[in-house]
């Protein structure tokens, strides 16, 4: 089964004769992808959440009475604690829209200061803000165009305002509606959304963006796109046989 692309660069980097300082540095922010990465995935998939949340162990799973008949009493439970969930589930978002995002500028570092040459040295890195200098410095490069690619995406452009907004607020607001199962005494809970643009206020919902199912879809896209970048690094180190390229 053949590598992946980012397996087989850094397999390449470590085994070339580039100066041991800079595989330390390419190592180093290597390592650090893969573990944002792997955090984004793994809170990707902690957004769907079980029953604890909604009645923890301190609570218990109450029920209350109704009717006072002397031949049967319907039992039906207690509202779940949607706060408590809407708690976690904002934790677990911020964790994948944070951990993701810090996976690709963790990419920017790698690749703006390790991989490629003859560029300023900027103050803040992120994958936003290397395009300018990689077009002045690397014209040719693969990269230069998939970034650009990549960045144009509509998913990206929504993602990244999502990530915005966490720095400052909770995108999974409180004031849910319960919806109460008749025929089972049961309360629905019901599926939380996101708004269609956090930047506007109030919040929206037409585009009925549902939590799990977006996390879920943004995470694969996030991963092949880090997937397509390390693609074009590949080629572009291929070419030229030295790290950094010139």
């Amino acid at each position: 089964m053949p590598r992946k692309p980012n397996e087989e660069l850094h397999s390449l980097v470590v085994s070339s004769s580039v100066p041991q300082p800079i595989i330390s540095d390419f190592e180093l922010y290597y390592r650090s992808v893969e573990q944002k990465l792997w955090s984004a995935s793994y809170s990707s998939g902690s957004v769907q959440l079980d029953s604890d949340y909604l009645y923890p162990p301190s609570s218990g799973r109450e029920t209350l009475s109704v009717g006072s008949s002397i031949t049967q009493t319907a039992r039906v439970q207690a509202p779940p604690n949607m706060e408590n969930y809407c708690r976690f589930i904002n934790l677990h978002l911020d964790g994948f829209l944070m951990n993701a995002m810090s996976s690709l500028d963790t990419l920017a570092r790698l690749i703006i200061t390790v991989c490629y040459s003859g560029h300023p040295r900027l103050n803040k890195i992120y994958i936003t803000n290397i395009h300018p200098q990689l077009r002045v410095s690397h014209p040719n490069c693969m990269l230069t165009s998939q970034l650009l690619s990549e960045l144009s995406q509509t998913w990206f452009r929504d993602f990244q305002a999502y990530r915005t907004c966490t720095t400052h607020e909770s995108l999974i607001k409180y004031d849910v509606n319960l919806g109460f199962d008749q025929l089972h005494n049961t309360y629905r809970i019901p599926n939380l959304k996101l708004p269609d643009d956090p930047r506007a206020k109030p919040f929206t919902y037409r585009k009925r963006r549902e939590v799990k199912t977006y996390c879920r879809t943004t995470n694969k896209r996030l991963q092949l796109m880090v997937f397509r970048l390390y693609e074009s690094m590949l080629i572009d180190f291929r070419a030229s046989g030295n790290i950094p390229i010139p």
